[in-house]
């Protein structure tokens, strides 16, 4: 992947997540996904634990926003 190939993919999921476009987040994972979110001690596994999240999220927020992304891209790494 490229460094602008990384930032659209990145941009790709937080577009899903902020329109709850959850065919756009599937997009974004593979089959044996591991999701966490380290703050809040949230370990998933697989697609359809991740989009339960997801439906849950969106069900109990108005709005989800991600903005004023600094982007540091390193292809060379993987």
């Amino acid at each position: 992947m490229t460094q602008q190939e990384m930032i659209d993919f990145v941009k790709r999921y937080f577009h899903g997540v902020d329109n709850a476009d959850l065919e756009d987040i599937v997009e974004t994972l593979t089959d044996d996904c591991v999701f966490t979110v380290e703050t809040h001690g949230v370990k998933l596994q697989g697609v359809e634990e991740i989009e339960h999240m997801f439906l849950r999220l969106w069900g109990s927020h108005a709005s989800v926003k991600h903005q004023d992304f600094v982007f540091v891209a390193d292809p060379g790494q993987g």
